[in-house]
C-alpha cells in the first residue's frame, strides 16, 4: 500500500525505542519482529532508564525470582526491550505476536526475561515455530 502512495495505510515511521510512551496503551494487537543481533544493543542511558528491563537486575531470594536495581544496564539488546515495549504498548485484553531469538528466554543473560515473560502470558502457551524462534500471546 506505501509502495503505491495510496495515502490510507497510516504507516508511521518512528523509533518507537526511544520514543517510549508513543502509542502506550492504545493497541489491540501488536505484532513485532524486532531487530536481534551482535550488532543490536541499545547503549544511550537516557533511553534505557525508561525501561525496566533497561535496569540491572539482581536474583530474588526465592527462586526464580528477580528484582530490579536503580543501576542502569551499561546496553541491552534491543529484542529485550522491544518485548516491554510491546507489552506497554497493548490495552487491556490486547494480544502480543513477537519473534524472539531462544537465546533471550532460555540463557543466564536474560533469565530475568523470560521470567517475566512468563509471568506475563498466563493462559497461552509458548509456541516454537522452529530452532531459534519462539511466538508467544500476552493477555492482559
Amino acid at each position: 500500500m506505501i509502495l503505491n502512495r495510496d495515502g490510507q495505510a497510516n504507516l508511521q515511521r518512528d523509533d518507537s525505542i526511544q520514543n517510549f510512551s508513543l502509542w502506550a496503551e492504545q493497541m489491540d494487537v501488536v505484532l513485532c519482529n524486532p531487530p536481534f543481533g551482535a550488532e543490536t544493543a541499545e547503549k544511550r542511558a537516557e533511553i534505557l532508564k525508561e525501561y525496566d528491563l533497561g535496569h540491572v537486575w539482581e536474583t530474588g531470594n526465592e527462586p526464580g525470582t528477580w528484582n530490579m536495581t536503580k543501576e542502569i544496564a551499561k546496553s541491552q539488546q534491543l529484542g529485550i526491550l522491544f518485548i516491554e515495549r510491546c507489552w506497554k504498548m497493548l490495552r487491556s485484553g490486547g494480544r502480543l505476536a513477537i519473534i524472539l531469538p531462544e537465546g533471550y528466554l532460555s540463557t543466564g543473560d536474560t533469565d530475568m526475561c523470560a521470567a517475566g515473560c512468563l509471568n506475563i502470558s498466563t493462559s497461552d502457551p509458548w509456541l516454537s515455530f522452529r530452532e531459534g524462534s519462539s511466538w508467544f500471546q500476552v493477555p492482559i
